[in-house]
């Protein structure tokens, strides 16, 4: 079966008054439209800062995979924290499994580049002092 190379990468917008929003994401799988099946991009866990992301992309993985067209992505968010000021609180994440619904195609010995742009200003509500909560708003 040909394969090509898929990229993952991340990307993010500034938000106003927080300097760290660190995420740990895991198992990033990719659904393949032939046959139904999930296969790994991206396995085991990453962690990266959506501020330090911001207005670039970084890549978290690289992988070969099968050639075909694939539908949907999904990753679990393990865990997250934010820096508002000089206070670091830890972030709740409810349902921590996000699917991006998408199509891309990857080609044979070509690298197709896949980016999750989080929306942080979307994605992030500080609830008070000490709590925040984190529903992840990610295009594909």
């Amino acid at each position: 079966m040909a394969q090509g190379t898929v990229e993952v990468r991340v990307t993010d917008s500034p938000l106003r008054g927080v300097f760290k929003l660190v995420i740990t994401i895991k198992d990033i799988e990719a659904h393949r439209a032939e046959d139904g099946r999930w296969l790994s991009l991206v396995p085991g866990e990453k962690q990266f800062d959506l501020m330090r992301v911001s207005g670039i992309e970084q890549v978290v993985g690289k992988r070969a995979l099968e050639a075909g067209r694939y539908t949907q992505i999904r990753l679990e968010v393990v865990n997250a924290s934010v820096t508002i000021g000089d206070r670091t609180i830890a972030v709740n994440i409810p349902g921590r499994e996000i699917k991006l619904v998408g199509s891309f195609e990857v080609q044979p010995n070509r690298i197709t580049a896949v980016t999750l742009d989080f929306d942080a200003e979307k994605s992030l509500t500080v609830t008070g002092r000490a709590e925040a909560i984190l529903k992840p708003v990610v295009k594909l």
